[in-house]
C-alpha cells in the first residue's frame, strides 16, 4: 500500500496581522537582517562576519578589511528581489 504524500497547511497572514508583526520599517529590516544572517552579517566581497556599520546610512555596512581605499557598501535587500 503506496502512501499518499499530504501537502502542508498554508499559513495565511491577514493584514491586520501583517501590521501586528511589522508596525514600522525598521521592524521589517530586522526581520530582514536577522532571517538573512542568523548568525551574524557577513560581508559580500569577502565572506568575513563583520560589525562595520556604515554611521552615515542606516541599514548599511561598510567593508574595511579586504579594500581599505575602498567605499564599498551594501545593505540587507542587496542581491534579492527588493533589489
Amino acid at each position: 500500500m503506496a502512501w499518499k504524500k499530504q501537502s502542508k497547511p498554508i499559513h495565511q497572514l491577514t493584514s491586520v496581522g501583517l501590521e501586528a508583526m511589522f508596525p514600522d520599517d525598521d521592524a521589517c529590516r530586522t526581520c530582514l537582517v536577522g532571517r538573512r544572517w542568523p548568525e551574524g552579517v557577513r560581508l559580500f566581497c569577502c565572506y568575513i562576519e563583520t560589525n562595520n556599520r556604515d554611521s552615515t546610512v542606516p541599514w548599511h555596512w561598510q567593508c574595511k578589511e579586504c579594500a581599505p581605499s575602498t567605499t564599498y557598501r551594501f545593505s540587507h535587500i542587496v542581491g534579492t528581489i527588493f533589489n
